[in-house]
């Protein structure tokens, strides 16, 4: 799927308003076609099953914009008035949501330095969304010997391989 199939915003998955938990994963290592995948997963709260989606990225720069669009796409998952407690691995992810987006934002889009920030356009559309959604934002490193370890590699493979499946990728 390619960012630009999110605009405008899509019908959400979960069409009633509730209470709901995500991750934002990423395979952090080429998994079987050799490509990276950032995904998400995203259930009611105390729910047994996950629901997800993932993208392919290629490089550190569409990693960090293919996090950016999966956390656009917990939102768009769910109906306006929903709140979603959000756990991320990655830091740097972290860090532009919690403390460097409003100052982004203050700044005209650009860096201490004047640079234009990289992926605007869906940091915008992570604002437009999230303003009828409560988001709680929680980092953690997911070590191997955590239960959503295992949970995250699992889904992270069957995303790939549904994505590479779309791609004629996987015979």
């Amino acid at each position: 799927m390619r960012i630009e199939d999110w605009y405008p915003e899509r019908k959400p998955k979960f069409s009633e308003p509730g209470a709901f938990e995500a991750v934002i994963y990423g395979s952090d290592r080429p998994v079987s076609s050799g490509r990276s995948y950032c995904a998400f997963a995203i259930r009611k709260q105390e729910a047994a099953n996950w629901a997800g989606t993932g993208f392919p990225s290629e490089g550190d720069s569409e990693e960090y914009r293919a996090y950016i669009a999966a956390s656009v796409g917990v939102l768009e998952s769910l109906a306006p008035k929903s709140s979603v407690r959000i756990l991320t691995h990655h830091e740097t992810v972290y860090k532009a949501f919690m403390e460097w987006l409003p100052k982004w934002e203050a700044n005209g889009w650009k860096r201490k330095n004047k640079k234009q920030i990289a992926a605007e356009e869906i940091f915008r559309r992570f604002i437009s969304v999230a303003r009828d959604r409560q988001i709680e934002w929680t980092f953690a490193l997911v070590r191997e010997d955590d239960p959503l370890y295992g949970i995250i590699e699992r889904l992270a493979e069957e995303i790939a391989k549904r994505i590479d499946n779309d791609a004629g990728l996987h015979s």
